[in-house]
């Protein structure tokens, strides 16, 4: 069951890939250039060194893959057709109210709804309680996390400036492991 209120954005059902290309930024801010040698051509894939035609078709057979994954399993999960999610795919972002229409929600809601409707499903009755779980660094590796993002930051943000916060966005994605999903679109509401 999913649920979401009207006014959220839905969807995004879409696969980008991504490749780093640092190699001016280095020259020109850290008078740094790099240069190899590799045993075949595709034996590398450095953010300091462009792309072969190779590379970019390996990277783009990947980024098919799972995106055919991704859509195969929303049909699948939402009980749609694959021409239906087709047709709603492409990384197209619906409202709460439309995604409701199109089959991506099952019924309009919050954070409450979404929680008795799961508590009705458990059939745990007033036998729950909720909790909020994050996960923090400790002991040395949360005094090195700090060290070393302090130190970047700092350098980071005399740079970018203006640009921090999608830096940052960009950052976090680098941090998550496997296939990573998110909105092409970003809300700021002030």
């Amino acid at each position: 069951m999913i649920v979401a209120d009207k006014l959220t954005l839905t969807g995004s059902i879409g696969v980008f890939g991504m490749i780093l290309d640092t190699r001016e930024a280095l020259k020109n801010k850290l008078g740094i250039t790099i240069d190899g040698v590799q045993s075949n051509a595709s034996s590398s894939f450095l953010a300091t060194q462009p792309l072969t035609p190779v590379q970019r078709s390996m990277i783009m057979r990947g980024v098919d893959k799972v995106y055919t994954t991704f859509t195969n399993d929303v049909a699948e999960g939402r009980n749609l057709p694959i021409e239906k999610v087709l047709d709603i795919a492409g990384g197209r972002v619906w409202s709460g109210a439309d995604a409701l229409g199109i089959g991506l929600i099952d019924t309009y809601g919050g954070l409450k709804t979404a929680i008795a409707l799961a508590v009705d499903k458990a059939d745990l009755g007033d036998n729950y309680r909720v909790t909020e779980v994050t996960e923090t660094p400790t002991g040395f590796a949360a005094f090195i996390a700090s060290l070393n993002m302090s130190v970047r930051e700092a350098f980071t943000r005399s740079e970018l400036g203006l640009m921090m916060k999608d830096y940052n966005t960009v950052r976090e994605a680098f941090r998550q492991q496997g296939v990573l999903m998110y909105s092409p679109y970003k809300v700021e509401i002030r």
